[in-house]
């Protein structure tokens, strides 16, 4: 008696359809505002351009800022990543002694108009630290995860300095935010 059961349980089973569970499409923001403060031009920033330098030569630091633009209700899984193509899209350069990138939030929304040396957000919390080398010749995309969060609606925005770590005191990382290469925010994965 139980075999008949089991078989038209299986039967049963078989004629019951399952629900699809297509894997969701990842959306994508690039950075709105990136721009660069220079400790030796106190009064002024790069203002936004495609080339994003963080770290110190000599006398002089340049740290950068970041915004994204706020998210839609209802998204959610923000992750900030730096990615670099196969194809050598964000010409990454790199100090070899020191290419790691702090990435702090921040207390107010960063500002291309009004943020120079002497004006810009405070930090408020580390939340990653990117190490990011140049692995030469590329196999395969290179993508550095570097910090999660909420999306909110009013936008992301961060600080990014070169880790000051070890008595080590040049370093620097540099690339070009082009192709979609560069800074990225992933979310609705």
């Amino acid at each position: 008696m139980l075999l008949p059961a089991i078989i038209s349980f299986a039967a049963l089973a078989a004629a019951i359809p399952s629900p699809s569970l297509d894997k969701r499409a990842c959306k994508i923001a690039y950075p709105t505002q990136h721009f660069q403060l220079i400790s030796t031009d106190r009064q002024h920033n790069t203002k936004n351009h495609d080339i994003v330098v963080t770290g110190i030569s000599g006398e002089t630091e340049y740290v950068t800022e970041l915004h994204w633009d706020g998210f839609a209700a209802g998204s959610y899984g923000c992750r900030l990543q730096l990615f670099f193509s196969k194809d050598g899209s964000g010409r990454l350069e790199t100090n070899p002694n020191n290419h790691k990138l702090n990435f702090w939030t921040v207390n107010r929304t960063v500002d291309v108009e009004l943020d120079n040396w002497d004006h810009y957000p405070g930090k408020v919390s580390l939340v990653g630290t990117a190490d990011v080398q140049i692995l030469k010749p590329r196999q395969e995309d290179t993508v550095i995860e570097v910090a999660s969060s909420g999306c909110p609606a009013a936008g992301l925005d961060y600080r990014v300095e070169i880790e000051k770590s070890g008595g080590q005191k040049e370093g620097f990382v540099q690339f070009w935010q082009e192709n979609g290469a560069g800074l990225r925010v992933l979310y609705d994965c």
